[in-house]
């Protein structure tokens, strides 16, 4: 587990380094270390101190504890109120925009310090076995109540972003659960939400997915009826 820690604390600490445009040689630099050393921390062959994690976290301008979010597997069940799916820690995201259906991951953990359900979502993701290669990654927590589960989540590379995600969680048995994401647009960084289902295995790209993800017109007249759909006019 050691050795895969390291590996790990490496392999975000290369993401954030490309995402942040920089070369091995400029962040080495930044944090007054060898080209050398920092190879070795990206590759997992070295310990990192704490003092130099947190130089890195500075020069990368992440939090550090996205850096050390090791997604282990705990021994201990977690409890099920909490979670409507059971014992799970990785549940899968499926939006659509057009007629393409993207992928996401939510993974959940249970924080040692406070005792809350943390969440990172890796958003729009190519391969289920490579989560940080994907289009962004948000980081916040995951909030269960009796008939509401919701996770309020921030763009760990640009907090002006924040997204919420609320699904209704029916008394009856379930396979996947339907919600709404809400947040800002990535281009026009104006509000817009979407309609997202969460599932606790991966679901074929299929035209049944593709029929479950899409919003009828007649919905949407009957929200608007209702007033429960408000379109904005507009702004130029």
């Amino acid at each position: 587990m050691y050795t895969e820690l390291l590996s790990h604390i490496g392999e975000r600490i290369r993401h954030y380094r490309k995402v942040r445009g920089l070369t091995i040689d400029e962040l080495a630099n930044k944090i007054h270390k060898s080209r050398g050393s920092i190879s070795k921390y990206e590759r997992g062959q070295i310990t990192i101190d704490v003092a130099t994690l947190f130089d890195i976290s500075q020069a990368l301008q992440v939090d550090p504890v996205l850096l050390i979010n090791y997604p282990y597997e705990s021994k201990k069940q977690l409890p099920k109120s909490r979670n409507p799916f059971g014992n799970i820690d990785k549940l899968y995201m499926y939006n659509m925009k057009g007629n393409r259906i993207y992928s996401s991951v939510i993974h959940t953990w249970e924080s040692n310090s406070d005792g809350e359900m943390r969440a990172t979502l890796y958003y729009i993701v190519k391969d289920f076995d490579e989560l940080e290669n994907c289009e962004c990654m948000y980081d916040g927590k995951m909030h269960s109540f009796d008939n509401v589960l919701c996770y309020t989540l921030q763009n760990s590379m640009n907090p002006v972003e924040n997204l919420l995600l609320n699904f209704f969680v029916p008394m009856r048995q379930f396979s996947y659960l339907i919600g709404l994401a809400s947040g800002l647009g990535a281009n026009t960084l104006l509000p817009t939400c979407f309609l997202v289902l969460l599932s606790p295995k991966p679901l074929l790209e299929d035209e049944q997915l593709r029929k479950t993800l899409t919003i009828s017109q007649d919905i949407i007249k009957n929200l608007k009826k209702r007033n429960v759909l408000t379109l904005y006019p507009d702004l130029d």
